[in-house]
């Protein structure tokens, strides 16, 4: 699971995205910016990652977009014992 940032110093969040998925396309990405950009939401979706998520976020929302995109990815949880 990784949460990437669209503004990296002296990188780009679209270039560091497209290398996940060339080298791990099955890491679930979830992709947050303090832009109100719809353009650049459409593309990260476009490029594979599983949410888009504007700064400042709510911690419960992105909770609940991080469990699920886990459990897509690798299954629900396995019960202890």
């Amino acid at each position: 699971m990784v949460l990437l940032d669209v503004g990296l110093p002296g990188l780009s969040g679209f270039d560091v995205l497209q290398r996940l998925r060339e080298d791990h396309p099955r890491v679930p990405v979830v992709m947050l910016t303090g832009l109100n950009d719809e353009a650049k939401a459409r593309r990260t979706l476009q490029m594979g990652a599983v949410d888009y998520i504007r700064k400042p976020f709510d911690l419960g929302h992105l909770n609940r977009v991080v469990l699920a995109a886990i459990g897509k990815t690798f299954g629900p949880p396995k019960s202890p014992g």
